[in-house]
């Protein structure tokens, strides 16, 4: 399923009514704004977002739901 929005679009797949499997979404562009993860309808697992440059911006880990472990916030003028 792909779905328009303003300054990106996304990608993902519902199964029973609950949002699962890898989860990308694309500034218009067309490069990766965010990547991550679902099961059972929760955040889970690596977790990264872009600058619209493609540089990388955040990363870090979900389980189920909650920010887990140690993330990482990378500021693109250093």
């Amino acid at each position: 399923m792909f779905v328009s929005f303003d300054l990106y679009d996304e990608s993902f797949l519902y199964h029973n009514g609950i949002i699962k499997g890898p989860v990308q979404e694309f500034y218009s562009n067309g490069r990766v704004y965010r990547s991550l993860n679902y099961s059972r309808g929760e955040k889970n697992g690596k977790y990264r977002v872009y600058y619209e440059d493609g540089k990388l911006e955040i990363e870090g880990e979900y389980f189920y739901g909650m920010r887990y472990g140690i993330w990482k916030f990378h500021n693109p003028k250093v």
